[in-house]
Parts: C-alpha cells; structure tokens; sequence
C-alpha cells in the first residue's frame, strides 16, 4: 500500500508544489503583516484592529492547509494516524470557517462607518467581544469533527482496480455504523456549508450598501474643481480623511471578493465527493487539477498580505522602512570586513 501511496504522490507532484509554495508565502507574509501592524503602525480610529487578527487566521490557515493537503499526497492510502486526521481536519475546518465570521464583522464595522456615522460605532471592547465570539461560535459549530472525522478501511477504484486503504476522512462513518449517524454527519456538514453561505451572502450586500452609499456621497460632494461644503462633507470626514476610508473600504472588498473566488472551487469539489463523483478514477492531468481546484482555498491565505500592502500607505512605508534598515545593516556588514 505504500508503493501505491508514492505512484499517488508522483501524480499529485504538481499539486504538491502549488501547496508548498501557496502555504510558504501565507506563513511568511502573514507573519511580517502581523509583526508590523502590532509594533510599527499605530491605529488610530480601529480602521486596522482587525488587520492582524486576519493575519493570524490567514497564517494558522496556511499551515494547517499546507500539513493535512502534504499528508494526505504523501499517505492517501495509508494515513499513518487517526488522532493526526482529527486534529488536523478540526484546525482546517475551524480556520476556515473563523476566516469569513471575522470578515463579516469587519463588514458590519465598515457599514456603520460609512452608511450610518452618527450612530454608535465599535469600540475596543466591542471589537474584543465579536472576534472572542466569533472564534467561540466557530469552535462550537467545529468541535463535532473531533468526533466525526478520522481514519477508516475501505475499498475505493484507483486507475480502474479496487484498491483497500486506510484514508483520513472528514465524515468516517465505520467509527459509529449505521445510517444514523451518517445522516448526522452531512446535516452537520450542509449546515456548515448553508451558514457559509449565508455569510457570503451577507458580505456581499453589505458591501453593495457601502458602494452605493460612497457613490451617493460622492455625488454630493462634486468634483474637486468644485467647494465642498462643510455640513455635506461632514459624514465622510467625521471619521478620518475620505480618501484614505475609500481606500480601506475597497481594500477590505477586496478581500472579501478574493476569500469568495479561492472558496468556490474547493466548496464545489468538496460538494461533488459528497454527491458521489469519482474522482479518483480521473486521468491524471484531470485529477491533478481537481486536486488544486479542491485546495484553491489556500490562495486567499496569502493573497491578503499582498492586498494590505497596495491599499495601506502605512504598511507600505513600514516595510520599506525594514527593508532599507535591513540593506543599510548588511551594506554595513559587508563594508566592515577587510578585503
């Protein structure tokens, strides 16, 4: 069975390398986001609070991905642990869905300052309160996996022969036989799936108020040719420059429309196993792209990093302050040693 693991992973090679290298740039740029937005730049109006709580997610996201995507390539048909398959499918899962709720609640901040500025926004204990709330929320809904997931003996068809195997399983139905607890098993999961959902759903409207209400206000306000008047300018401004909110309204859109394109592919593959779609018996072209289609996820990981730094002038210039003290040490070092 090992042998047939490695014919396994020399097919998933391709698929391999996209996982090592997407799962390396969310780990080592979610650190420096979270290095920098906690000791070098200052928050003033909570626009950024929540900057590095995402990038922890994006950054514990990135290597749970990147252990269960490598273990499953390298021990599909003879995964050497089942406590490692729970551990690792709960850490996933919980990434996973803890991701898009804290999205959510950056939406519903950036609502209330752009949509509805007169009335109370969130303060810091707000903003503690929703992101421990969140994570318990998730937590709750993820804790059956502990239960549900592990590793099982089955028969499944590889290349066009049966072939027994020990594989990790997000929904292992031999540890509690019967088709009760399957059934259980996949309400929980289109639960999970139709709360996902919702909160897609959710984000996209939020943000649709939030484009319609800046367009509005823009029209107000004219062009730049034209005065500005105080009282119609106010609701923009009460918060900070109007420019540098439109920037980090449309930074974390962004986001969102980038966490919806990477989710899709690996939504729809996850939904096909569970219909019953073969996938294994694929030609191998085929089956390494339905590998990184079913792990597509992982690119919103570390694709954030790289959308802080477009949008936040800040960010930018911190870390191009470490990269220049950097240069200057080594350049210093260089020089420092005789020829």
């Amino acid at each position: 069975m090992a042998n047939l693991s490695q014919e396994y992973a020399k097919i998933l090679l391709p698929g391999t390398v996209f996982i090592t290298v997407a799962g390396a740039l969310g780990i080592v740029g979610n650190i420096i986001v979270i290095i920098l937005y906690w000791s070098k730049i200052e928050d003033e109006n909570g626009d950024r609070y929540f900057i590095p709580v995402l990038a922890v997610v994006d950054m514990l996201g990135s290597i749970t991905m990147t252990i269960y995507n490598l273990m499953d390539n390298y021990f599909f048909f003879d995964y050497p642990s089942d406590t490692l398959c729970q551990w690792l499918t709960f850490s996933m899962m919980l990434s996973g869905l803890f991701s898009p709720t804290l999205l959510l609640i950056i939406a519903v901040q950036r609502y209330k300052k752009v949509c509805q500025p007169s009335e109370r926004q969130f303060t810091l204990k707000c903003r503690r309160c929703t992101i421990f709330l969140s994570v318990l929320i998730s937590a709750i809904f993820i804790a059956p996996y502990l239960l549900f997931s592990g590793t099982s003996t089955t028969t499944m068809e590889f290349q066009g022969q049966n072939v027994t195997g020990t594989f990790c399983k997000v929904l292992d139905n031999t540890k509690f036989p019967g088709k009760t607890f399957s059934r259980i098993g996949l309400i929980h999961l289109g639960c999970i799936c139709m709360l996902l959902a919702a909160i897609l759903i959710t984000l996209v409207v939020l943000y649709a108020l939030i484009a319609v209400k800046l367009r509005k206000a823009f029209q107000v306000l004219g062009t730049e040719q034209e005065p500005l008047r105080p009282r119609e300018t106010e609701p923009l401004n009460r918060y900070g420059d109007k420019e540098v909110q439109t920037r980090f309204n449309l930074m974390y859109a962004l986001i969102v429309i980038v966490y919806i394109i990477s989710f899709v592919p690996t939504a729809v593959t996850l939904i096909l196993v569970y219909v019953g779609v073969k996938y294994l018996e694929l030609p191998n072209s085929a089956l390494v792209a339905w590998i990184i289609f079913a792990r597509f996820a992982i690119v919103n990981h570390f694709i954030n990093p790289l959308i802080y730094t477009f949008f936040d002038a800040k960010f930018r210039a911190a870390l191009g302050l470490i990269c220049k003290i950097k240069c200057m040490s080594q350049n210093s070092h260089e020089m420092s040693i005789p020829s």
